[in-house]
């Protein structure tokens, strides 16, 4: 082992990675810790891990593997058990006959491969790969975290003891501690590694046979952990409990919230529980107090989008609409103006359902249907204090547009939300509502139409190969190249990290007001505001496709395929 920590340690200065006082000190470190030397490099930051990664492939006679990009059969996985996998830090990536391919942080470690060996009772062939791959690795091919599993684990164990004493009714009694305790330790732990994901909804869905844990990220659903079916009553009853909802309800559909903190994050958890053929069904939406920002320039708005959404949200009365289905950041957009225009000259007023974040200096309040507090109640009670701005969560009937309509009419700044397929869509919306199209003209100063789409991740982006009739097709000069993710083990395969907003903004001046007195169709408003460079949905885009911000596949996903023909 001396020789070859020695060997490591000049290769690594005679190919000037290392300088040979930086050597030393790893080395007089690595006394007092007994770590590996590669390791105390690389966390001292003197070399990359895939370098040193690479260097040891060459000085140990043993081909790397970069897991990032490798595509792995389940059957491949499932040869080597979860248990033997995460101790010793090892990926299955092939078998051929009695001959398991494995990719090891140290493929030389003589103890780890005889007892795999032992244990799957086959040829062992050994490749290396960074530590921090084969974690992600580790994560992407078994599911959920570790944490979780072991909670599982033990609930099992606890269970198939309990059976073997004649005790098995005891795994149904919600009175149990123990068995509340697993539900508290299991709804605790799906909650952490939620946050800690950036996940923005937890799905919890009884089965026949066992209850499927999925988790939102970047507006997909994907699966995180099966937990057996009988500790889903319990997980139940302990989300009611902290959202202080009915435990003894189990036929009605019952919402709730409640506040927690994880790590150092304040966190607001919303709680929809749906009853089905199966069982109650629980989704958890995750609003993260702590990492939300509503600036401008989270919009991601070029000079010219920017000049027109500006000119908008300074106007001084009339109603501002931003469309788009649930879940297309309008809540957001909504908060980021108030959070522009706020100052202490101006009284800003909302009506939300729910109140989603809290917001200094603005008077939020939230419908309350139980009690019949519904928008247009609250906006007539709200126009009486005096409000400057005022945020209508929703437009959902005639007489909510209505008061809408006339506090517009009346000096105020109006911003609403309605569900449109784009901006032209929300005037005719108004006017099949039963709202006067004379009404319409003379309040709405316009319409922000939106969606969200997923981001290239940036760990895994590449340039992507055109041909040269697409580049015709989508008018890319030569020289201007498109980019897609390959997929890693950072964005789960998947290509993509985060998202970002898409836009069509439509500012009504007085050729468009005539067009909706006349109740002109839908089609006929898009073809003269754009005109006047309304840029749609589509072209907005395809610019942030051009940009290398997103994908056409994921631009076709979003904005529909005819769209972006």
């Amino acid at each position: 082992m001396a020789n070859k920590k020695e060997f490591l340690g000049e290769a690594l200065i005679e190919k000037g990675l290392i300088t040979r006082d930086q050597l030393q000190l790893a080395l007089e470190e690595q006394k007092k810790s007994g770590e590996l030397l590669g390791n105390i490099l690389v966390r001292k930051k003197y070399v990359s891990e895939e370098t040193m990664v690479l260097l040891l492939s060459v000085l140990l006679g043993v081909d790397y593997v970069d897991l990032s990009s490798k595509k792995i059969s389940p059957d491949v996985i499932q040869s080597v058990p979860e248990n033997i996998a995460r101790k010793f830090k090892v990926i299955p990536l092939e078998k051929n006959s009695n001959v398991l391919t494995l990719a090891m942080v140290d493929p030389k470690n003589i103890f780890a491969l005889d007892e795999i060996k032992s244990n799957l009772n086959c040829a062992v062939e050994p490749r290396i790969a960074t530590e921090s791959g084969i974690k992600r690795a580790l994560k992407r091919c078994y599911g959920g975290s570790t944490k979780l599993k072991e909670i599982i684990t033990s609930a099992q164990d606890e269970i198939e003891s309990m059976t073997q004493l004649g005790e098995e009714s005891r795994m149904y009694d919600l009175s149990d501690e123990d068995g509340n305790a697993v539900a508290i330790r299991l709804v605790n732990q799906l909650l952490t590694d939620a946050v800690k994901d950036n996940v923005s909804d937890i799905h919890i869905e009884p089965q026949i046979q066992k209850t499927v844990t999925r988790f939102r990220k970047d507006g997909l659903l994907h699966g995180v952990i099966s937990i057996p079916k009988h500790l889903h009553e319990a997980i139940v009853s302990r989300v009611k409990i902290m959202a202080r909802l009915d435990i003894a309800e189990r036929r009605m559909p019952q919402d709730g919230k409640f506040p927690m903190k994880v790590e150092k994050s304040d966190i607001d958890v919303r709680i929809s529980i749906y009853p089905t053929i199966n069982g109650e069904k629980i989704v958890m939406r995750i609003l993260n107090r702590t990492a939300v920002a509503f600036g401008i320039e989270s919009l991601d708005f070029d000079k010219r989008a920017l000049a027109t959404f500006m000119s908008l949200i300074k106007k001084p009365h009339g109603i501002l609409l931003v469309t788009g289905p649930t879940g297309s950041g309008k809540t957001s957009t909504l908060y980021t103006i108030l959070e522009t225009i706020k100052c202490p000259e101006k009284n800003l007023v909302t009506i939300e359902d729910p109140v989603e974040y809290e917001l200094s200096g603005i008077t939020q309040s939230q419908t309350n249907s139980k009690i019949g507090l519904d928008f247009a109640i609250l906006l007539r009670s709200l126009l009486r204090q005096d409000p400057d701005v005022v945020l209508v969560g929703e437009i959902r009937d005639l007489e909510t547009a209505e008061v809408s309509i006339r506090a517009a009419l009346t000096g105020h700044l109006v911003l609403a939300t309605l569900h449109t397929n784009d901006a032209p869509g929300a005037i005719v919306r108004l006017i099949d509502m039963g709202i006067k199209p004379y009404l319409v003209a003379s309040s709405t100063i316009g319409v922000i139409a939106q969606r969200l789409v997923r981001t290239i991740c940036s760990e895994c982006r590449e340039e992507l190969p055109i041909k040269p009739e697409v580049r015709k097709k989508l008018e890319l000069p030569e020289g201007h190249n498109l980019y897609h993710g390959r997929g890693c083990d950072q964005c789960n395969g998947t290509g993509y990290s985060g998202r970002t907003a898409i836009f069509e903004i439509m500012p009504i001046d007085e050729e468009l007001k005539s067009l909706i007195t006349r109740r002109a169709s839908s089609g006929q408003i898009k073809r003269v505001a754009r005109k006047k460079e309304m840029r749609t949905l589509r072209e907005d885009a395809l610019r942030k496709v051009l940009q290398g911000i997103t994908t056409i596949e994921e631009a076709l996903r979003v904005v529909g395929e005819s769209s972006v023909e």
